[in-house]
């Protein structure tokens, strides 16, 4: 995915470069104001003449242009904010540092075509002659809003919400390309070239962030099979990763002392990762089935809890554990993963939803969402032909009250109902 995006985008910038050099040379025409020419002429001049101008347009999609500058301000903090917190810079969020370089290219671009000029703008602006290509506006919207998106599915838990805010996002990227058209302020050549050097420069920083993950972690972790005298130590990680995330409180470091002694534990999956000496991360799997609808149990396996430190969170090292523990489990012969879990993050190493396999969540209802349910075959064409349903094995199922008990053996936390939480 990572190298077939660079490539896409490689190649939209190309195609950026010869669009831009056919604006200079393919049927110039001095149609602008005071004699200004553009390329495309006759192409240009019609789609203008359909549109007309429509300054009122013009100024709502100006003021509108803030909400992406209010995106880029937003994440700045945040950088910020982690900068601070984490004492290094180089410690912030992997995804924000690519996000803030993308930034600085996308205004380096900016500032390049405002001193070298392709052409003006079909209008003059307050009696000005200003540079129009590509469409500015048109580049901070494409650029911005879905880099804004993939950084809101990293974070929001929340599926429904974070589907809303992703074609809302797209929703008001279209209004302002089509508004920006509409309202006559440029030549249609700008908003194609806009569009076409946006597109080039979201694919490439989406596969400098897939790959740059384990390029900016390089090698100082190890990942081991977890060991009897790790159990406290894990028992507080988990604790401290999912305290207050999907519910007030959480359940996860009790139910991984239920997992360790049941039969249906895999062992040889039962993974921690350390940084300078430290446990900042842990991964298991449970052995499960499929119940197929001809009458057999496919043998599966079901995956967590799995969790990164807090402080060391979207900085690549939960998709290296992940990816290890997959590739540790297709060693063994396990033939696919089922489980519940966030398709933005999972997707990211194969996972899919389990309904493309023709797999069902039990007791759900039929036309529920089920866009949780996820899986990932191991070994390719394990499920082909096969449906049936689903159910977590029961060792995961028990009392909240147990879970109650066990956690008054640690600290004192407070508990808070938190948006966002499922539970």
């Amino acid at each position: 995915m990572k190298r077939k995006s660079f490539y896409m985008g490689l190649g939209s910038l190309v195609l950026f470069i010869i669009w831009t050099v056919a604006l200079r040379f393919v049927d110039v025409g001095a149609i602008g104001p005071q004699g200004s020419s553009v390329g495309f002429a006759t192409l240009n001049k019609a789609i203008h003449n359909i549109t007309g101008v429509h300054m009122s347009l013009y100024t709502i999609t100006d003021w509108l242009g803030l909400i992406p500058i209010c995106f880029i301000m937003g994440f700045g903090i945040l950088g910020l904010c982690e900068w601070i917190k984490r004492r290094n810079p180089f410690r912030v969020d992997y995804s924000l540092l690519t996000l803030g370089g993308f930034y600085i290219v996308v205004m380096a671009a900016y500032i390049l075509f405002e001193i070298f000029v392709v052409n003006y703008r079909p209008i003059l602006i307050n009696g000005i002659l200003e540079a129009s290509y590509p469409s500015s506006t048109t580049m901070l919207v494409m650029c911005v809003m879905p880099t804004a998106i993939m950084q809101l599915n990293d974070r929001i838990k929340n599926r429904g919400l974070s589907r809303c805010c992703s074609w809302a996002l797209c929703a008001f990227t279209a209004f302002m390309v089509i508004g920006r058209l509409l309202s006559g302020v440029h030549w249609v050549s700008d908003i194609i070239g806009g569009a076409i050097f946006s597109s080039g420069l979201v694919l490439i920083y989406y596969s400098i962030q897939l790959s740059g993950e384990k390029e900016m972690i390089k090698k100082d972790y190890l990942i081991r099979l977890e060991r009897k005298e790790d159990y406290p130590v894990v028992e507080n990680l988990i604790r401290e990763a999912f305290w207050n995330v999907y519910r007030p409180g959480c359940l996860e470091h009790y139910l991984i002392t239920r997992l360790r002694e049941h039969p249906d534990f895999v062992k040889e999956l039962d993974f921690v990762m350390e940084k300078n000496g430290k446990i900042i991360g842990q991964n298991v799997f449970v052995k499960a089935n499929i119940k197929a609808d001809d009458g057999r149990d496919i043998p599966i396996l079901t995956m967590g809890p799995i969790c990164i430190t807090p402080e060391l969170k979207r900085q690549g090292y939960g998709k290296i554990l992940l990816d290890y523990s997959l590739e540790k489990a297709a060693e063994l012969g396990f033939g696919a993963v089922c489980f519940e879990g966030n398709i933005n993050f999972y997707g990211k190493s194969g996972f899919t939803f389990a309904s493309e396999f023709g797999l069902r969540y039990h007791g759900l209802p039929e036309g529920a969402d089920a866009s949780f349910f996820l899986c990932k075959e191991l070994i390719p064409g394990y499920l082909s032909g096969i449906t049936g349903e689903y159910g977590p094995p029961e060792v995961y199922l028990f009392p909240k009250a147990e879970a109650e008990r066990f956690d008054k053996k640690f600290p004192y936390k407070e508990k808070l109902k938190l948006p966002g939480q499922l539970f």
